[in-house]
């Protein structure tokens, strides 16, 4: 009996412990399922079943557990990516490996279910990947900074640390435009060494010109390359002060022939060597060259002078006095000096000042219905019989004045036609009032005859009286209402 009592009791064991695993199966297994990893091929997605049962405190807390490993998880990736992207195994692989070591720690607790230990261990590993960041950017100085000394030295042993310089820069920040600057002139190191080294043996051997073309070269690769620049500085002096002479040379050669043009250009070209240099030596230099230019310009002006006063002369001759009033002006802004030219400048302007007078009332003769400009006509005319031996030109230019002026004065008649109702005036001669039809005397010249009537609009006519053709009979009547 006791043997058939064992074995049930056996076979209930069962029956409850199959139940167990049933219960567990349906309603606690689906709580303890981990959600998926963020997809990532160094981060294990497997979360292993947890048998025990759980309290609901206890399975929020480890949700809650589990959503800050994920969430911090995503920012370890981003910060791990952009790391990898600035070539950190080239400058940190050390603190990198042990952050990575941190992350997988924690994807290994995190498959296990211990939510809270993995979300330690991925925020040590996230302090070091962030310590990481400053640390690229200090790097990335410390390479702009070498690979800058390395180009500036330029000896054939900065070759391979300029290189690697630039490469590190490069590799930590591609898109920086520091980095792409040094890389460029990495690329070109090699050629500015090996240029600066042919110039270096072409100075020591005093071949100025030859050495000068290399380390113009240098300067081509590396603008501004202090110790390119010193080394063709050097050059230049030695070439600078060969041409100097013959510059100079040239210059007072073509002086003594009066070629100023060409004295002059080559002078230039001599002050132009040393015009960028204010050193002792060569401000003397310069002011040999302003000393040659200044006896230059005084023989120039002495032959313009000469040049200018013939010039003046043949114009008085010609009677072409405003030209020569001109002339000697230009000669007088020149030199102020010359007392010749003052003196015939007097003389010039009173005889230029009565041509334009005359050829004033000659263009206008109309003008001289006014007594003023009348009067002043005579005192022209007056003027110019007073010249002492006048030339063809005024002769003839007082005979055309006579005429004008005496034709000036003879009247002519005038025949204005208007409606007797309409008040007529004629401006500088006087008031005519209203009539059928009027003959008025009127000397040559510009007349502004006016009607005006009550109720009506003024009439205005513009009247020249010119005394060569008959005048016709000139309507003056208002007939627009107002």
């Amino acid at each position: 009996m006791v043997a058939p009592l064992k074995q049930l009791n056996s076979q209930k064991l069962w029956i409850v412990g199959l139940l167990l695993v049933l219960v567990f199966v349906i309603f606690i297994l689906p709580n303890r399922v981990s959600e998926p990893w963020p997809t990532d091929s160094s981060v294990p997605s497997v979360a292993p079943v947890q048998t025990d049962q759980l309290a609901p405190s206890t399975i929020a807390e480890k949700t809650r557990y589990r959503q800050q490993s994920q969430s911090l998880l995503a920012s370890i990736l981003a910060l791990r990516d952009k790391l990898l992207n600035q070539s950190v195994n080239r400058w940190a692989q050390a603190q990198f490996s042990n952050a990575l070591t941190l992350i997988e720690e924690g994807d290994n607790l995190y498959s296990f279910g211990d939510y809270k230990q993995s979300l330690d261990s991925y925020q040590q590993a996230l302090a070091e990947l962030e310590q990481l960041e400053p640390l690229a950017t200090d790097i990335f100085e410390q390479a702009l900074e070498r690979g800058d000394v390395a180009i500036k030295r330029a000896d054939p042993a900065d070759i391979p640390l300029a290189l690697e310089a630039a490469s590190l820069a490069l590799s930590i920040s591609p898109e920086d435009s520091r980095a792409q600057r040094l890389n460029q002139r990495s690329e070109k190191f090699t050629a500015l060494v090996e240029a600066l080294s042919q110039g270096d043996s072409q100075l020591s051997q005093q071949l100025y010109k030859q050495a000068a073309l290399h380390y113009q070269k240098a300067l081509t690769i590396e603008p501004n390359h202090k110790r390119a620049q010193t080394s063709f500085n050097q050059t230049q002096h030695a070439i600078k002060n060969r041409d100097f002479v013959a510059f100079m040379s040239d210059g007072y050669t073509a002086l003594d022939m009066n070629n100023f043009e060409l004295a002059l250009d080559s002078f230039n070209q001599a002050k132009a060597i040393y015009s960028s240099d204010a050193s002792a030596e060569n401000l003397h230099n310069i002011r040999t060259v302003e000393q040659a230019i200044a006896q230059l310009n005084n023989r120039r002006s002495q032959l313009y002078v000469q040049q200018q006063m013939t010039t003046a002369t043949q114009q008085e001759n010609q009677e072409q006095w405003q030209q020569a009033q001109l002339t000697y002006q230009q000669l007088l802004t020149t030199d102020s000096t010359l007392v010749e030219a003052k003196a015939k400048l007097v003389r010039v302007k009173i005889r230029a000042q009565l041509d334009q007078q005359i050829i004033s009332v000659l263009n206008d003769p109309l003008t001289l219905a006014d007594k003023s400009l009348y009067s002043a006509a005579q005192r022209v005319l007056l003027d110019a019989r007073g010249i002492n031996n006048p030339g063809p030109k005024l002769q003839k230019q007082i005979v055309q004045l006579q005429g004008v002026i005496k034709r000036s004065q003879i009247p002519v008649e005038i025949n204005l036609l208007s409606d007797n109702h309409t008040q007529v005036t004629i401006y500088r001669v006087g008031k005519l009032g209203t009539f059928q039809q009027i003959s008025v005397q009127l000397v040559p010249g510009r007349y502004i005859v006016v009607g005006s009537r009550k109720g009506y609009r003024d009439v205005r006519i513009e009247l020249t009286v010119e005394g060569v053709n008959p005048v016709p009979a000139v309507p003056i009547i208002c007939t627009e209402k107002i």
